[in-house]
């Protein structure tokens, strides 16, 4: 039998480890099985793998009551097909915990059709009843500020051409206008086009040959303008000669122009 005194002792160490079991089994029951940032992880793998219905599944019930698994498939696709993103990557820049939610501020990469493309964003996770996290969804987990009814594609703009400048700011290069001189056929005169195509070739330095190739194009119709060579724009005397030739015509056109021509060739060349 246990004696009176040791019975006191005894049943404050059964109620310590009934409290401690308790505990136990009270953080198992309500701890939470992921981190927030685990959870952005699975989303960004699954949108690598174009898994967009593993990627729904990560919504919070009131993500999903806004829109619905069909259009969140449809609009995800149509966007990131679109515009050809692959290898997209994540970086955590930093995680605000709060006590419903956890905030994550992270950079995005991708390679997509223009390039690759790196932006900052946030997201905003919940947990559920299972104490799992769960992405708060809108249009701008795609891309800040992008609303529902926002589009992206992408364009290629050419940049323009760098002037080439010497060390005291001379220009060897530039951006400017030339004058296009072509022929258009039916202006040609029929009885002197032999000596005119042959006047043609000594004021612009070309062959006969070479002008009359360009004239037999199959593209080429009584009323196209057929180019033959590019002058410079000020080269008056050479214009005034060429528009005495029946069918010449010139035009204007953007052209890179070299002031010193072939005086500063091994400057201007392709690098």
């Amino acid at each position: 039998m246990i004696s009176s005194r040791l019975k006191k002792p005894l049943i404050i160490v059964v109620i310590v480890a009934l409290l401690a079991a308790g505990a136990a089994v009270y953080f198992y029951m309500n701890r939470v099985t992921e981190k927030a940032e685990d959870v952005l992880k699975q989303y960004v793998n699954s949108l690598n793998e174009r898994d967009f219905k593993a990627m729904y599944v990560l919504l919070t019930d009131e993500s999903k009551a806004k829109i619905s698994e069909e259009d969140f498939i449809a609009k995800n696709q149509k966007i990131y097909e679109g515009i050809e993103a692959a290898d997209l990557g994540i970086e955590i820049k930093n995680i605000d915990e709060r006590s419903e939610s956890t905030e994550l501020t992270y950079q995005m990469s991708m390679d997509t059709l223009a390039g690759i493309h790196i932006f900052s964003n946030k997201a905003v996770f919940t947990m559920n009843d299972e104490k799992a996290f769960r992405l708060v969804w809108t249009p701008e987990i795609i891309y800040p500020s992008l609303t529902a009814e926002d589009k992206i594609r992408v364009s290629i703009v050419s940049g323009i051409r760098g002037r080439i400048l010497d060390r005291n700011g001379i220009v060897l290069a530039d951006n400017g206008i030339a004058s296009s001189v072509g022929l258009v056929p039916g202006k040609l005169s029929v009885n002197t086009k032999e000596a005119d195509l042959a006047n043609l070739s000594q004021i612009l330095d070309v062959s006969v040959e070479s002008i009359q190739k360009k004239l037999s194009a199959s593209y080429v119709k009584e009323d196209s303008f057929v180019a033959i060579k590019m002058i410079a724009k000020k080269d008056y005397d050479r214009t005034e000669k060429l528009l005495e030739i029946p069918g010449v015509l010139i035009t204007d056109t953007k052209a890179r122009v070299y002031p010193y021509a072939e005086k500063t060739a091994h400057l201007t060349g392709y690098i």
